[in-house]
C-alpha cells in the first residue's frame, strides 16, 4: 500500500507541473496596487487557504472588476464562510471567484434581489444560465466588503478549473508580476520526531526542538541528531515579501537524504475534498497546545493529499547501526527565493532519559477499523477512518456528562454520539450540547422517542440540554410612531443564549421583506431601497426562531414618506403657512405688533440682533429691521441683544391690534476676560492606548510589568499567569511588535513556550511613555501584526536614583547626565523570586522562579540633528 500511495502522490505532482496557464489573459480584480494579506495554500484552521487575500486599505466599498470576459455561473450569499460570493466562468476553461463582497452592482444585484424575495431567504445559492449575467473584462460588478467569516475588510480571490473545481495558485496566471519578492523564506523552528516505541532522539522519546546556526551563505546548520529507530522531521516556516511585515505561506518544500529527494510538496493546485488533510499534515497536537503550526515532513499513516510527493518511505528515516547521514530541507517561495537547513544524523545507542507521554485507558481506538464504546446511557460510534492514528481514547459517562476524549486529536470524519434519557420522550426542546469551559454549544440532534443522536467532528464533553427560552430581539432606538423618511435602513439586534438562531423573517404590512444578517454583530438590516415600504403608516413584524423551535416576535409601527425632498418640503411649508393663518385668525384680536430698526453707535444697521419677549423671539435682517408680535393689554419685557453689543431691556404695554415703532441704538460692548489656558492631552493617533508608567508599577501580579495591564485590555489574553507572553485578537505570541526608543526588540520574551519565563523585558522604573495598539496602528509599524507596544525610556536631565523592595524581589535605577548635557544614561537592575507564590500551590513543580536582569540606555547628543543611543540588556535565571 505504501508503494501505491507514493506513486499516486508523485504522479499527481508531475502531472500538475506540466500544465501551462495563460499569463496575460486576466487583469487585476482591483484598481489599487496589489498587496496580499494571505497567499495561496496558507495553513488555516481545518483547511488550506484556497486563494489570495487582497488588502483593500482597511475599508469597504472598493470597486471589484471582472478579470476577464465571461458569465456569472454561481452566486452564494451566506452568513459564514465566504459571505457574499460571485463566480465567473471564462471561455478558456477557468473560473474566477470573488468573496466577502459588500454587495453586487447593476444587473447582478437586481438578479440577486429578485431571488431573495422569490425564495424569501437571505442565505441563497444561485446558478444563472450562461446568458443571464454576461460580463466583460473590466466591468465593475461589485464592491469590496467584510461579509461572512472575514475578520477585516479585504477581497478573497480564487482561480478554479471550471470542470474539476480544483483551486489553482493565482501566481500561475501572471499575478506574480503584480508584487515584488526578493526576500528568502524564514525558518522559525525545527523539530525531530521519534516515530515508534523503539525510536530515541537525543535521549528522548518525545519530539525534540533542534538548535539552528546561521551560516555565512544564509543557510542553517542544525545541531547533530543522535538517534536510533524511525524518525521524522517538522518545521515551522513562513515567507516574507518586500515592503511588508506580513507572514505568508510557503510555495515549495523539499527534503533530501544524502542528496536524494525524500519528501516534499508544492502548492500548485488541490481540491476542496482533500484540504481537510491539513490536520494530518501539521503537528495537530502541538497546534492545539501552542497555536504553532509545525508542518510534518513525513507520513506515519499515509493520506491522499495531492500536493505531496514522497519516496517509498514517506519521509520516514530509519536510523540503524553505522548510520551517518546528512538530511537537508529546502523551503522556497514562488519567486525562487530559497532557504536551506542541513541536519547531520548519527546512530546512537543511548537510552531515553525522557520517556513517552502516553496515557493508557481501557479504550484503545484503532483508526482503520470501526469502534463503538458504551457506558450507562451514552455511547459513541467511530467509523473506520474517523482518525488518522491509533490512540487511547478517554471515554467516560459521569453525572450525565459524556466525555469523548479532548480536542488535541485531529478528526478526519464525523462520528456518532448517542444519549438515552427516559424522561425526555419525543422532547423537541432537548438536544445534545457540547460542553467546553462551562459554555454550551448546539449540535443538530435527531430524536426517536427517548434516544438522542448527533453527528459531529468535535471531540470533548457532551450533555443533554433543554432550551425553553425564546430568542431576544431589540432595537437601539425605538421607532414606534416615528417618521423615518430620512433613514435608509432599519436595524435590529437578535440573539439566542443556548441553541442558537435558526431563522429570522421580517414582514412589512404583511409582506415578507429582506433582512441581511451580520453574524459578527448579531444584527439584521433591512434597506428601504427594496421598495416595499408604504407611504405613511407602516406595520413591521419580525419573527426569530431558535434551533429547537422557540420563537420571539417583535412588532412596531412607523411612518415614512416616499416623496422627493422638494415635494416634501413644499408640503411642509404649506402646512406651516396654513397653521399660521389659522393661528393668526385666532390671535388677531389679542395681540399687538412692534417693529423698528436697530442701529449701532455709528448709526449703522445691526444684522442678526436678537429680539425676545416672553417665549417669542425674532432677529433683525441685513438692514437692521425687525418685527415681532407680542401679547396685548399686558405689560411685557422686551430684550434686545447682540453678541458684540450691549444688551437693552425695556418694558411696554400695547393695545390690541396696535402697531408700535421702536427704534433702538445699541452701544459697543467690551469686556476684559481673564487668562485662559487651553491644555490638550488628547492622543491624536487613532488606535493607540497610552499607559501610565506609575499605574503599571502599582499593578500586582506574578510577573510585575507592563504585560500585567496589557492583559486587562480588550482583545488581549494570556493562558498562563506566570508568563509575560500575551496574544491579541486570535494572533499568536510571535505577532506582537515591541519597540524601545524606536529600536525593534526581536523576540523579547526569554522562553517562547510560556513556561519558566523570567522578568518582563520592560523595566518600568526606566520608562517615560508607553503606547499600545491592538489594531488600526500606523503604517510605519507594518501590517499583519496583532499589536504594537511602543516604549520610550526617559532621557535624564539631572542625577537621580530610585529603589524598591518587597517579598517577591527588589529593583533599583540610576539616572546620570554629563555637565555639558551631551551624555546621559539611565540604568536599572531587578531581582525577582516567585518562590512564595509557586510553593504555596498544592501541585509540586520543577519551576525555578528566580531571575535577575540589568538594563542600561546611553544617549549622546552630537548636535541638534544627530543623536546616538545604545541599549543593553542582560538577564539570567538563577539556579537555586
Amino acid at each position: 500500500m505504501k508503494i501505491i500511495y507514493s506513486f499516486l502522490f508523485f504522479y499527481a505532482f508531475t502531472t500538475v507541473a506540466q500544465i501551462t496557464y495563460p499569463k496575460d489573459y486576466f487583469r487585476s480584480p482591483l484598481d489599487i496596487p496589489m498587496q496580499l494579506s494571505g497567499n495561496f495554500g496558507e495553513f488555516r484552521p481545518n483547511h488550506f487557504h484556497a486563494g489570495f487575500d487582497f488588502k483593500t486599505m482597511q475599508k469597504e466599498g472598493l470597486n471589484i472588476y471582472a478579470v476577464a470576459d465571461g458569465y456569472v455561473s454561481r452566486i452564494k450569499i451566506s452568513t459564514v464562510g465566504n459571505g457574499k460570493t460571485i463566480y465567473i466562468n471564462h471561455p478558456n476553461g477557468f473560473t474566477s471567484v470573488y468573496a466577502h463582497l459588500q454587495r453586487s452592482l447593476g444587473k447582478i444585484e437586481e438578479y440577486i434581489k429578485k431571488a431573495h424575495y422569490k425564495e424569501q431567504a437571505y442565505e441563497i445559492e444561485l446558478f444563472p444560465s450562461p446568458t443571464d449575467l454576461i460580463v466583460k473584462k473590466g466591468d465593475v460588478m461589485a464592491l469590496s466588503g467584510n461579509t461572512g467569516g472575514s475578520e477585516g475588510p479585504h477581497l478573497h480571490f480564487e482561480f478554479r478549473d471550471t470542470q474539476t473545481e480544483k483551486v489553482i495558485n493565482p501566481y500561475f496566471f501572471g499575478f506574480d508580476s503584480f508584487m515584488k519578492d526578493t526576500k528568502k523564506p524564514q525558518i522559525s523552528s525545527l523539530v525531530v520526531y521519534p516515530i515508534n516505541e523503539n525510536s530515541v532522539v537525543n535521549q528522548s522519546k518525545r519530539p525534540v526542538n533542534l538548535n539552528l546556526s546561521l551560516m555565512a551563505d544564509g543557510s542553517y546548520l542544525s545541531q547533530k541528531v543522535l538517534a536510533k529507530g524511525k524518525i521524522g522531521f517538522g518545521i515551522q516556516s513562513y515567507d516574507v515579501f518586500d515592503f511588508s511585515y506580513d507572514k505568508y505561506g510557503l510555495f515549495k518544500v523539499q527534503t533530501y537524504l544524502n542528496g536524494s529527494p525524500s519528501f516534499g510538496y508544492q502548492l500548485d493546485t488541490f481540491s476542496f475534498d482533500e484540504t481537510k488533510y491539513i490536520n494530518a499534515f501539521i503537528d495537530f497536537y502541538k497546534y492545539k497546545k501552542t497555536k504553532q503550526r509545525i508542518q510534518k515532513l513525513f507520513m506515519q499513516n499515509p493520506y491522499p493529499l495531492s500536493i505531496i510527493r514522497s519516496d517509498l518511505s514517506n519521509g520516514i528515516i530509519e536510523v540503524a547501526s553505522n548510520f551517518t547521514n546528512l538530511y537537508r530541507i529546502e523551503v522556497s517561495d514562488f519567486y525562487g527565493n530559497t532557504t536551506a537547513i542541513s541536519i547531520p544524523i548519527q546512530y546512537a545507542v543511548d537510552e531515553a532519559k525522557i520517556t513517552e507521554e502516553v496515557v493508557k485507558t481501557p479504550y484503545l481506538l484503532k483508526a482503520k477499523t470501526d469502534s463503538n464504546f458504551e457506558k450507562d446511557n451514552g455511547s459513541v460510534f467511530f467509523p473506520a477512518g474517523t482518525f488518522y492514528d491509533d490512540f487511547y481514547l478517554d471515554f467516560d459517562v459521569k453525572d450525565n456528562v459524556m466525555t469523548v476524549h479532548n480536542d488535541l486529536v485531529a478528526v478526519n470524519n464525523s462520528f456518532q454520539v448517542t444519549i438515552i434519557d427516559s424522561s425526555a420522550v419525543n422532547d423537541e426542546k432537548t438536544f445534545i450540547a457540547s460542553l467546553k469551559e462551562n459554555k454550551l454549544s448546539y449540535n443538530s440532534t435527531k430524536r426517536k422517542e427517548n434516544t438522542f443522536t448527533t453527528y459531529t467532528k468535535k471531540l470533548g464533553k457532551f450533555i443533554l440540554v433543554k432550551d425553553t427560552i425564546a430568542p431576544k430581539i431589540s432595537i437601539a432606538k425605538p421607532i414606534e410612531g416615528k417618521w423615518l423618511s430620512n433613514q435608509k435602513t432599519i436595524q435590529l439586534t437578535i440573539s439566542d443564549a443556548l441553541s442558537g438562531i435558526k431563522s429570522y423573517n421580517g414582514f412589512l404590512n404583511g409582506k415578507w421583506i429582506l433582512f441581511e444578517y451580520e453574524n459578527k454583530t448579531n444584527t439584521i438590516t433591512h434597506y428601504f431601497d427594496d421598495g416595499i415600504v408604504a407611504e405613511g403608516k407602516n406595520d413591521l413584524k419580525v419573527v426569530v426562531t431558535d434551533n429547537v423551535g422557540n420563537s420571539s416576535i417583535f412588532e412596531t409601527q412607523f411612518f415614512r414618506s416616499q416623496k422627493n425632498k422638494s415635494e416634501h418640503l413644499k408640503t411642509k411649508n404649506n402646512c406651516i403657512a396654513l397653521l399660521f393663518f389659522f393661528m393668526g385668525l385666532y390671535t388677531y384680536a389679542q395681540t399687538a405688533r412692534i417693529k423698528g430698526i436697530i442701529l449701532n453707535e455709528n448709526k449703522e444697521p445691526v444684522e442678526n440682533a436678537n429680539i425676545s419677549c416672553e417665549n417669542k423671539s425674532t432677529t433683525s435682517n441685513a438692514n437692521g429691521f425687525y418685527e415681532l408680535t407680542i401679547p396685548a393689554n399686558q405689560k411685557v419685557i422686551l430684550v434686545f441683544s447682540h453678541i458684540s453689543l450691549m444688551k437693552i431691556t425695556t418694558s411696554l404695554q400695547l393695545k390690541p391690534n396696535e402697531d408700535f415703532e421702536f427704534n433702538v441704538v445699541m452701544s459697543d460692548k467690551a469686556e476684559q476676560m481673564g487668562e485662559v489656558i487651553i491644555v490638550n492631552n488628547r492622543k491624536r493617533v487613532q488606535g493607540i492606548t497610552n499607559l501610565e508608567p506609575e499605574v503599571i508599577r502599582r499593578i500586582p501580579g506574578a510577573n510585575a510589568g507592563v504585560e500585567n495591564i496589557l492583559k486587562t485590555l480588550p482583545g488581549v489574553y494570556s493562558n498562563n499567569e506566570l508568563s509575560t507572553q500575551y496574544a491579541v485578537r486570535g494572533g499568536n505570541y510571535d505577532e506582537n511588535l515591541v519597540y524601545v526608543n524606536d529600536i525593534e526588540v526581536y523576540r523579547p520574551f526569554l522562553i517562547r513556550s510560556g513556561q519558566q519565563e523570567g522578568l518582563s523585558f520592560t523595566n518600568t522604573d526606566l520608562v517615560q511613555n508607553i503606547d499600545f495598539s491592538a489594531g488600526g496602528f500606523q503604517a510605519k509599524y507594518g501590517d499583519k501584526l496583532s499589536s504594537v507596544l511602543d516604549i520610550t525610556y526617559r532621557r535624564p536631565t539631572k542625577f537621580g536614583a530610585t529603589a524598591d523592595a518587597n517579598f517577591l524581589g527588589a529593583s533599583a535605577s540610576v539616572d546620570a547626565v554629563s555637565k555639558n548635557q551631551k551624555w546621559s544614561a539611565i540604568s536599572g537592575a531587578r531581582y525577582r523570586n516567585n518562590s512564595l507564590l509557586v510553593k504555596s500551590q498544592e501541585t509540586e513543580t520543577n519551576f525555578r522562579p528566580s531571575f535577575i536582569d540589568f538594563q542600561t540606555n546611553i544617549t549622546y547628543n552630537a548636535s541638534t540633528k544627530w543623536q546616538w543611543s545604545f541599549l543593553e540588556y542582560f538577564s539570567k535565571q538563577i539556579r537555586l
